[in-house]
């Protein structure tokens, strides 16, 4: 088993890191351009009750969290120039913390996510929007990945930005993100601002 699939075969913010930084195995091409041919996705779980435009080349991945309670769909697409990340979506929905989650709103998400979920960079923007006609924070932050010496991984510093919306619904809180090399960043906005114009809550 490579270095890659060992990270990836780890449960929680490994996973998702590996997911970004390890080549993809298979599903998207590289070097796709903005507002690709997009797809629906339907889930039909109740901790996940969303439907919503997506790249269709992109790879659909689902997760369940092991130790928080969190339901998520991550979508994996084009690798930067260096081969050192993957530009990606993730739609996320958890409990409140009265129901087993790990915030007790969205108040308390948003600051998590203006404090340590900057991983020291900086934010950029924070506004208030409105998805499925619920109140949204919008927030867009920057930050610095170190070099990682591994076995298969480019050892380069990457600067990534994560575009991220935040609102809760009917006892859940949902994450709705794209993150990118930097210097990508602005190749899917079109497909992010899609995502969320599509955005709706299931019956």
């Amino acid at each position: 088993m490579t270095r890659c699939r060992r990270l990836m075969a780890r449960s929680g913010t490994i996973v998702m890191l590996a997911a970004l930084l390890c080549p993809l195995q298979s599903g998207a091409a590289e070097g796709e351009q903005t507002m690709m041919e997009s797809r629906e996705y339907a889930g039909a779980s109740a901790e996940l009750p969303v439907a919503f435009r997506h790249p269709a080349a992109w790879r659909l991945q689902e997760e369940r969290g092991r130790i928080d309670a969190y339901r998520e769909v991550r979508l994996l697409g084009a690798r930067n120039d260096d081969k050192t990340y993957t530009s990606s979506f993730v739609v996320r929905s958890a409990p409140l913390q009265s129901a087993g989650g790990r915030y007790g709103s969205l108040q308390e998400l948003v600051a998590a996510y203006t404090t340590s979920g900057l991983h020291g960079g900086t934010l950029l923007t924070k506004q208030s929007q409105t998805v499925a006609d619920v109140p949204a924070t919008g927030l867009i932050f920057s930050y610095r990945i170190p070099p990682l010496h591994h076995r298969g991984l480019v050892p380069k510093e990457i600067p990534v930005t994560t575009h991220a919306v935040l609102l809760e619904h009917d006892g859940r809180l949902y994450e709705l993100l794209y993150s990118a090399d930097t210097r990508d960043y602005n190749r899917f906005t079109g497909e992010f601002d899609e995502l969320l114009r599509s955005f709706r809550f299931q019956p």
